[in-house]
């Protein structure tokens, strides 16, 4: 190879970065589309005769091959955990002046935008660009670097050496999302919902190609393993290093200018080409982070400020009657479709027939939208001034509108309910809360499919899933023998997956995702929590009578214990993954917080005091029992020495545990 293809690569190299950086960071083209096209064709015509010069950051990396299997599960070594929230200027100053009072008036301030995308989190190794990954549920999230290639606006070397974390948001902006709207229109396609869902939805394809077409665009706002002082510090590196970086961020000394900034990026909401719902308030010097800590979910050193919902006024169509899976008849908003928030809204839940009541809400109305949290579209109110004669009340219907049952109103006369448990919505609408992601997962079963497969009578109700022919699957138009395969080991792999997913999936009413975990972790098997009584099961945690009586009934019902025996017989596991609680010891009832560089993995450390009935903990205060150091405890065991808190090593630590 000469010297001259080499130069010519290199050169190649950094023209398109730097076209790449002008056209998506700086909005200001430096060549036309046909210029830059034909540049890239001669990079990857030279790249792929000579691929040992290729650039770890070439242009034409960004578009990998596409995944077969699925997406591959990411472990968070640093979870990312949600941000509290506040509506309220007061909530927003007790902040402020909470974290003054246990930190010192000398503390500052970032405000930035809360960027209304995906979050994510990208790993630097040698200041390579190594792997991405959703934040999930804050602990395990889905790798997605593939699709973060795509993003041209990202860098994929950087100036630093060692492992590097960067956070940010993805998003798509508004006019991009208009544009691919427009096209499925035109093309007689359903039309997303907003930016962020489809951000989401981009994400998660298996093909880099597609999602490059979908104009995802991110915003960072955190460096981990860099030594800066300062979070504003770290943006500005980050800014210096090619990242996207806000330009609304400010960095504030007194609580007047950080309601000063709140306030300036509210202005600038509706001038900006992308979707945000608030504002994000840190504190800037980052070992104070340490110092406040966190909460199970959320930091105690950074607060998100919500704007208030954007509202529009439209008129009620109609309103029709949906049937949940639990049976509850939803009453539903139809509307002359209207823009709000970014997206296009035609329905808006009207909640039940008391809201109806009390708001006085009619058939014919202009009435007044707004998005909850700029999430879920809900009617405000019928603007009174404009009604017309001939509105109509609303008539609570008597007859199922799926299975025409008689309908039953709740004791407190709020809900209106369908008791048929053959009633067709009911039973499409627990299939699919069944096989969802959260629940047992099951690939290849979304609502097409499992309202194909009731209409051919392959499936009937939730066992039938373990007792599918995938022969006659297979022969099914749009299928095939690779995709019936794909199923039948998605099914089978649900088998494996622990009592808290078996009870989420029963959709036994008021057990989410949380008090599903906190009863297999209480009661350990799906026997014992079937033998409970409601005493028993109010002394979970977070479990009221309320509660504890929806699942104490539920569990007793024919209909739900038979179908508890029918999972069992089809394999399911009925045990939770965790092991029950155990209190006998000598941490039961205190709290315990570990700090410095420890012999074992700190998550096991953890589920040994929550197995010994400690209150694990992230912060040091005057109330905690016990911090427990290894080598090169930091600014925690200063404070806990000024305190008077008890200091223990690992061996003591390990010596309660054990200790009755």
């Amino acid at each position: 190879m000469s010297a001259a293809e080499r130069e010519r690569i290199d050169q190649l190299t950094a023209l398109l970065q730097k076209a790449d950086e002008a056209y998506y960071t700086l909005a200001d083209p430096i060549m036309g589309d046909g210029e830059y096209d034909g540049l890239y064709r001669e990079l990857r015509a030279l790249e792929a005769r000579f691929p040992q010069y290729v650039h770890a950051d070439s242009p034409t990396r960004r578009i990998g091959e596409r995944l077969e299997g699925g997406s591959r599960a990411f472990v968070h070594s640093v979870p990312m955990l949600s941000l509290g929230n506040t509506y309220e200027q007061a909530e927003l100053e007790d902040f402020l002046r909470k974290v003054r009072r246990d930190s010192g008036d000398h503390v500052r301030f970032t405000v930035e935008p809360k960027i209304d995308g995906v979050a994510v989190s990208l790993h630097y190794r040698d200041g390579v660009f190594s792997v991405a990954a959703t934040r999930g549920d804050g602990l395990q999230g889905e790798e997605i670097s593939h699709n973060i290639r795509t993003i041209r606006s990202l860098p994929l070397e950087i100036p630093a050496a060692g492992a590097m974390e960067i956070r940010g948001e993805v998003y798509i902006p508004r006019q991009a999302f208009e544009r691919i709207n427009q096209q499925r229109l035109e093309q007689g396609e359903s039309l997303y919902a907003n930016p962020r869902n489809l951000a989401a939805g981009s994400l998660k394809l298996l093909d880099p190609a597609q999602s490059s077409r979908r104009g995802l665009q991110i915003f960072c706002y955190s460096l981990q393993g860099f030594p800066h002082d300062s979070h504003f510090q770290c943006l500005q590196t980050l800014r210096d290093w090619g990242f996207p970086v806000s330009d609304l961020v400010r960095q504030c000394a007194s609580d007047a200018e950080v309601w000063d900034a709140v306030q300036h990026i509210r202005q600038q909401r509706e001038l900006l080409p992308f979707d945000i719902d608030g504002a994000v308030i840190k504190v800037d010097q980052l070992h104070l982070h340490e110092e406040l800590g966190t909460t199970a979910k959320i930091p105690r050193y950074a607060i998100a400020y919500k704007y208030e919902a954007q509202q529009v006024s439209t008129r009620l169509r109609d309103i029709t009657f949906q049937v949940g899976r639990t049976g509850v008849i939803t009453p539903v908003a139809e509307l002359d479709p209207v823009l709000l928030a970014g997206s296009t809204i035609s329905r808006a839940t009207l909640h039940n027939f008391e809201e109806l009541r009390r708001k006085d809400i009619r058939i014919g109305d202009q009435v007044l939208i707004e998005k909850g949290g700029d999430v879920i579209p809900k009617v405000v109110k019928p603007i009174m001034a404009l009604r017309s004669a001939d509105a109509s009340e609303v008539v609570p219907p008597e007859n199922c509108p799926e299975c025409g049952s008689p309908l039953h109103w709740s004791d407190n006369g709020v809900h209106l309910y369908c008791q048929n448990p053959l009633c067709p919505a009911q039973r499409l609408g627990a299939l699919l809360h069944f096989v969802s992601r959260d629940a047992m997962d099951i690939a290849g079963m979304g609502e097409k499919v499992v309202q194909r497969f009731l209409d051919e009578g392959i499936l009937t109700d939730i066992p039938d899933i373990y007792h599918l022919v995938y022969e006659r699957v297979a022969s099914l138009d749009g299928f095939g023998v690779k995709s019936a395969l794909n199923l039948q080991a998605s099914v089978e792999a649900s088998k494996a997956h622990p009592l808290e997913r078996v009870l989420f999936a029963l959709g036994i009413r008021h057990v989410g995702k949380k008090t599903a975990q906190l009863l297999a972790r209480h009661f350990g098997s799906m026997e014992r929590l079937m033998q409970a009584s409601i005493e028993e099961l109010t002394a979970v945690e977070e479990v009221g009578e309320i509660v504890a009586r929806s699942i104490y009934s539920f569990l007793r019902e024919p209909a739900s214990v038979a179908l508890v025996e029918a999972l069992k017989r089809s394999g399911l596991n009925m045990e939770s993954s965790a092991p029950r609680a155990q209190v006998a010891s000598g941490l039961s009832g205190r709290s315990v917080v570990f700090t410095g560089k420890l012999s074992r993995p700190r998550k096991e450390y953890e589920e040994m005091a929550q197995l010994g009935g400690a209150r694990v903990l992230s912060g040091v205060s005057g109330s905690l029992d016990y911090l427990v150091c290894g080598e090169d405890a930091g600014s925690k065991l200063d404070k806990a020495r000024k305190l008077g808190v008890a200091i223990i090593d690992e061996e003591e630590f390990v010596r309660l545990c054990s200790a009755e």
